[in-house]
């Protein structure tokens, strides 16, 4: 089987699944494919985020900089600051044979100050967010073939 797939799925469809995700969890999901091109739009109003990349996909040089250096480095799965200072949780889609591509998970507002009990409570958020898509897009591999 190949270890680089390239999964075709409904950007629409997908796009309101991943909306509908993120409003349960209040988290913002973002997509990026296995060459670390943008797949999904942001899920939820990041201001920051949108203010900088002028919209909903990620265009700041600063910012693509950041995402490639934490996505050729990403083994399974890691937590990031980005340089604008919002704390984000990365996980790479797939299985050990088939990398689908990457999942990166971030608070909806910027949290200056975060006790370990929130902090503990949105790991835990971003870890079943990344359990429900990967288990979502192996799924549709596996109906593909």
């Amino acid at each position: 089987m190949p270890t680089n797939l390239l999964l075709s799925v409904s950007l629409k469809y997908w796009q309101d699944f991943q909306d509908t995700l993120a409003r349960v969890m209040d988290a913002n999901i973002y997509i990026f494919d296995t060459n670390g091109s943008s797949f999904s739009q942001f899920s939820r109003e990041a201001e920051l985020c949108q203010n900088v990349n002028k919209g909903e996909k990620i265009c700041n040089e600063k910012c693509v900089r950041f995402y490639k250096e934490i996505l050729g480095s990403l083994k399974d799965k890691g937590i990031f600051t980005c340089p604008y200072g919002i704390k984000l949780y990365a996980y790479r889609l797939g299985t050990y044979a088939q990398k689908i591509g990457f999942l990166i998970v971030a608070p909806t507002r910027i949290r200056t100050r975060v006790g370990s009990e929130e902090e503990n409570t949105f790991i835990t958020k971003a870890h079943s967010i990344y359990q429900t898509i990967n288990e979502v897009l192996k799924a549709s591999l596996k109906k593909t073939f």
